[in-house]
């Protein structure tokens, strides 16, 4: 049986003034009505990515801040280089995406980057944020570097806590079918108490990772940590 590690967030310091900022939902946004994850190429997943997460009541704006990554697997193992940015989607929705800047010839890149989504705070319920990390090649070239998702539902954004720089591990692509036997197994452990309302509040945290050849034995005492 497969082994689920499940990465607790780490809080880093507030958010600090971004400069650069790429918004969704206004005619100047930085916005593609095309997805373009199809014929990738893949390395072994290495490294972390910093974003901070705050919404905005008076644009009605997620508000994802990209802040960092570090050390990143190179994109051309070859020549040892890697040119990553950093996509982003707010899922299920695949018609828009965000993306930062290409920084070159690093695996430390620092953004500083504030991309903006533009939706009622009520509709972020069932979304999740999907941030991709990408080495950008020759030719239209594109590597895969890893990729962090994070449940939206129930995020506390008044809560400046959550306002905070987080690291988040990268994981390789997450298979849709393992994520939802996740779910329907953290449902099935804990009742609807006011236990499970803290549980699952944690459980929306954590950047899950899938990783092979152990037991997902954290359901019980997942938090144990």
């Amino acid at each position: 049986m497969e082994r689920l590690e499940l990465h607790p967030l780490h809080p880093k310091e507030p958010v600090r003034h971004r400069h650069k900022q790429i918004e969704h939902g206004r005619s100047n946004g930085s916005c593609s009505s095309t997805s373009t994850e199809f014929g990738f190429e893949s390395v072994s997943v290495t490294g972390e990515l910093e974003l901070a997460l705050a919404f905005n009541t008076n644009t009605s704006r997620l508000e994802i801040t990209v802040g960092a990554c570090r050390n990143l697997s190179y994109g051309d193992s070859k020549k040892k280089k890697c040119h990553p940015y950093v996509k982003i989607y707010v899922l299920p929705d695949k018609s828009c995406k965000l993306k930062t800047s290409v920084k070159k010839n690093t695996t430390d890149p620092v953004y500083n980057e504030v991309l903006k989504y533009g939706i009622q705070r009520n509709m972020l319920i069932g979304k999740r944020l999907q941030a991709t990390v990408w080495h950008s090649g020759t030719l239209k070239r594109k590597v895969f570097l890893g990729e962090v998702l994070i449940p939206l539902d129930g995020w506390r954004f008044e809560d400046k806590a959550f306002q905070c720089f987080n690291w988040y591990p990268l994981c390789p692509k997450v298979k849709r079918r393992t994520a939802e036997k996740i779910s329907l197994l953290l449902l099935k452990t804990f009742p609807c108490t006011a236990d499970m309302e803290v549980v699952f509040y944690k459980i929306s945290f954590l950047s899950l990772g899938v990783r092979r050849g152990s037991v997902l034995d954290t359901l019980c005492c997942p938090f144990s940590y």
